[in-house]
């Protein structure tokens, strides 16, 4: 929620040309707000496309410049959605590699095999378990 209201006090000023820093933190925020916290946080985010993409809003254009306006703006945006994406890929590939060096790579040395200790199951086949559920599902 916090990341949400971070978004939105951005989006509050209209999209202009001479403000790009506002379009790539509204879409950070609104990234970091649908990959940290609320998934559907995406979908607030929706009106700022809408406005950022097909709006003149803060700017004035002349008609022969449109399409250079249009074009400008479409980078502009998809400049942060890629940046966005760029450090949310990074952090999220970087933990799954630290967890699996940490549980996998460690079996031979040091700390021992952690990966039946992490899943709960050492010392029970995997029957085991699927007849605890049965019998679960059935009382």
């Amino acid at each position: 929620m916090y990341f949400v209201t971070l978004a939105s006090a951005f989006n509050m000023e209209p999209p202009s040309s001479r403000n790009p820093r506002r379009t790539l933190l509204v879409t950070t925020f609104f990234a970091t707000a649908a990959i940290v916290g609320w998934p559907f946080a995406l979908a607030l985010s929706i009106p700022f496309v809408v406005e950022e993409l097909f709006l003149y809003a803060g700017d004035i254009v002349p008609a022969a410049d449109k399409s250079k306006w249009v074009v400008t703006r479409w980078l502009r945006f998809a400049r942060s959605v890629a940046t966005a994406a760029l450090i949310f890929v990074s952090l999220i590939q970087s933990t799954a590699l630290r967890l699996i060096d940490l549980f996998a790579m460690k079996s031979g040395s040091g700390r021992g095999n952690r990966l039946p200790r992490l899943w709960k199951t050492h010392g029970h086949p995997v029957e085991h378990y699927q007849i605890q559920h049965l019998l679960r599902s059935i009382w």
